[in-house]
């Protein structure tokens, strides 16, 4: 293997030979249905179960996508970066590795110049609320960041998914809400959680923002939602404020008295935002997020990336 096949930033042929690690899962159907949709040029696409897997089995490629378990990743990432494959992972194995580059779309990009073979999507649940912090930071300053999640099933795998539909007492999300995505860790918050903070930290570029976070799982099949609150020293602008997340190119912002519901979203591929409002004090901005966490939240991000580095 050459230099130029680890050079920094390189980019896929016209026509990558692609395989998608986990093609059968929840992500991995989402992201070939999407792959399709948007005609992504591929000279073959290998489908690949995680339980099959082996690196030396592999025909030679350019470009896997990976949604399978991040303790498989953690493993056998490396060595296909070390052949020189790009691999756009969609686990938590990497995200926070400097070995990786964290990249979700309109937000930090620019570091695709510098990528070393392995990129990584954001937590699905980072997105919707990455892509409306940073539309409003421009705008208004703001120290303080309070958001509580309503997470659908399908984050947690098809597993989960299924047991909102199992009237049985053994089925822990049937008719219920758990506090607790992903487990728990010394300090008392969930790993989701630490992820939320320490992602969108560093997704910003600003590790001063102080971050409160709740994650809760509940027994919607698809589409996570978030109760957000931001904390300025001045009063906040609500007319400027609106007509920032009405022009942000990947946000859908809903006009007063109407809000986005999981069921309701027709464009799986925005983050859409309602119920903008001034909390308690003038200087505490609310509002209401939706967003579909296995194509905005995720296969939306990771073909987002195999495009930019297209010739």
């Amino acid at each position: 293997m050459g230099t130029a096949a680890l050079s920094p930033g390189r980019r896929l042929p016209p026509q990558p030979r692609t395989a998608i690690i986990g093609a059968s899962g929840l992500v991995g159907s989402a992201l070939l249905q999407l792959l399709n949709k948007h005609h992504f040029p591929m000279a073959s696409c290998l489908e690949w179960s995680p339980r099959d897997f082996s690196a030396a089995a592999l025909p030679p490629l350019d470009l896997v996508f990976w949604a399978a378990p991040a303790e498989l990743a953690r493993r056998e990432i490396p060595p296909l970066v070390e052949q020189g494959i790009i691999v756009v992972d969609l686990s938590s194995a990497w995200r926070m590795n400097a070995k990786s580059c964290l990249i979700q779309r309109g937000i930090n990009q620019h570091l695709l110049r510098h990528h070393q073979g392995l990129l990584s999507c954001p937590n699905c649940t980072n997105v919707g609320l990455v892509q409306v912090l940073h539309a409003l930071l421009p705008v208004h300053p703001f120290f303080g960041v309070d958001v509580h999640t309503y997470q659908a099933a399908s984050g947690g795998g098809r597993r989960l998914l299924q047991q909102i539909h199992a009237s049985s007492a053994d089925s822990s999300l049937f008719q219920n809400v758990i506090p607790l995505c992903d487990f728990l860790q010394e300090d008392g918050s969930t790993a989701e959680e630490r992820r939320l903070v320490e992602e969108t930290k560093a997704l910003l570029q600003r590790p001063d923002l102080s971050i409160s976070a709740t994650c809760v799982r509940v027994p919607t099949a698809i589409g996570h939602a978030l109760s957000l609150s931001l904390y300025a020293s001045t009063p906040w602008p609500l007319a400027a404020i609106k007509k920032a997340l009405k022009s942000a190119p990947l946000l859908q912002l809903y006009p007063d008295g109407l809000a986005p519901t999981p069921r309701s979203i027709e464009n799986p591929e925005l983050v859409h935002v309602g119920r903008i409002r001034l909390g308690a004090s003038p200087k505490i901005l609310q509002m209401w997020i939706v967003f579909d966490n296995l194509n905005m939240g995720a296969a939306s991000q990771a073909l987002w990336i195999a495009q930019a580095l297209l010739p």
